[in-house]
């Protein structure tokens, strides 16, 4: 089984770079992106059981080679009981690993707050280095040295160029 897919992958890398080509040294949107669980996920927050759902979308910055900016949007928040209605702002790290030739499991992390609006935005610009790569976004404890997980996050699958 593990064969099966370390070949399915190298085909599927071999056709990207296939259509994609050495290509010019402007960047240009992500010519290839496979998202493994979908681009929307939920997650949980610091306080007052706030939860709610955050849509992560790749792309590349103009003039830029080997980086991906990743944005995320809230759906909008929720949390329960007078704490949630005092201060209605959900607050966690929203944490971005990837995997690339220029390194294994790279982290990228930035505070996020999310309210009950939605439309509210946290981007990170990460610097992948160009070619195949496996990156992931999810969110971690705000409040805590050691990151604990908070949700499980998307995965993708990018040809950066």
């Amino acid at each position: 089984m593990r064969r099966l897919i370390v070949v399915c992958l190298a085909a599927l890398i071999a056709s990207a770079a296939t259509f994609a080509g050495t290509g010019s040294s402007q960047s240009a949107p992500l010519p290839l992106q496979f998202a493994v669980l979908g681009d929307n996920f939920g997650t949980i927050g610091n306080h007052s059981f706030c939860r709610g759902a955050i849509n992560v979308r790749l792309s590349v910055p103009k003039g830029e080679k080997g980086v991906v900016r990743v944005t995320a949007t809230s759906h909008g928040f929720t949390g329960d009981g007078p704490g949630w209605r005092r201060n209605p702002v959900c607050r966690m790290v929203l944490g971005t690993e990837f995997i690339s030739a220029r390194g294994y499991l790279v982290p990228k992390y930035s505070n996020a707050a999310f309210g009950p609006k939605p439309g509210t935005r946290v981007v990170q610009d990460v610097h992948t280095g160009s070619g195949p790569v496996a990156i992931e976004t999810r969110t971690y404890a705000p409040n805590s040295g050691f990151r604990q997980i908070y949700s499980r996050g998307v995965s993708y699958y990018v040809l950066v160029p």
